[in-house]
């Protein structure tokens, strides 16, 4: 079946859009444009603990097909503010500008700021699948970057700053780039005591992340050395460390009973 569609409107919240175009589906095909004239984000009915606001502008060309049609055109966002969740402010953004081009997505630099936490970030994302992507901060809140990326099973306070460079498939990019922290006092999910660090580098390398010339603190034992985490999706800790003191009883604390299931798989550590 064809169909030739002058104009059809649709909504989500106040966002409007209306698509033109033709749609054929028999060979499962599209050729249309899509616009978003204008239209503020508040309101979008999602359900999050976030409240976006702002105002959303696109201009876009559709076409093949249904799975994987081209896209060629732009969005813009501008004026964004994120709050609630985590963040213990306002997320801002400055304007945000997508092109669009036949298999390749593309944001100008733009910056995240939450409090006096800057972000600053470029991507390309090329065929919709592999990624290109520069993110810098210096002297940044680690509480507020935390709260940026989500990251629901760790929380903490310090100073960190990171040039971070990301390239490769969005499932598994490489990593390359340097940073450093500093103060920082850690609370993760997998383990009871805080975790303190009173400076350290930041090292990325391909699909590891590494904490070098780090001095730790954990309850009452106090550490000197490396830690380096290998292959973000199994995780595997390599750490090299001066421990001044280990109490066994002590040490049967630290873990909370696990929650995962049988099928769930383990970290692998090694050590020195």
């Amino acid at each position: 079946m064809y169909w030739n569609v002058s104009k059809l409107d649709a909504a989500m919240g106040q966002v409007t859009a209306a698509f033109t175009g033709q749609i054929d589906t028999n060979a499962n095909t599209v050729n249309g444009a899509l616009q978003i004239k204008p239209s503020p984000l508040a309101g979008l009915p999602v359900k999050t603990a976030y409240k976006p606001s702002g105002t959303v502008t696109a201009d876009v060309k559709i076409a093949g097909p249904f799975k994987e049609p081209t896209l060629t055109g732009g969005v813009q966002i501008n004026n964004l503010e994120v709050t609630g969740g985590q963040l213990s402010q306002p997320l801002k953004a400055t304007a945000l500008h997508l092109d669009l081009t036949p298999g390749q997505i593309a944001a100008k630099p733009f910056s995240l700021q939450v409090g006096p936490t800057l972000v600053q970030a470029a991507f390309h994302l090329k065929d919709y699948k592999n990624i290109d992507a520069t993110i810098s901060t210096k002297d940044a809140s680690l509480r507020d970057l935390l709260a940026i990326a989500q990251a629901s099973d760790v929380t903490g306070t310090g100073a960190v700053t990171v040039e971070l460079h990301a390239t490769g498939p969005l499932s598994k990019p490489n990593l390359s780039g340097s940073g450093s922290i500093a103060n920082a006092d850690l609370h993760l999910a997998a383990l009871t005591p805080n975790l303190k660090i009173d400076s350290a580098q930041i090292r990325f390398e391909e699909d590891a992340a590494a904490i070098d010339n780090a001095t730790l603190h954990i309850a009452k034992s106090t550490a000197k050395g490396s830690v380096k985490l290998h292959n973000f999706a199994r995780p595997q800790l390599a750490l090299t460390l001066a421990i001044d003191q280990l109490s066994n009883i002590e040490m049967q604390t630290w873990l909370p009973p696990s929650k995962g299931s049988e099928t769930s798989k383990p970290l692998t550590l090694t050590g020195d």
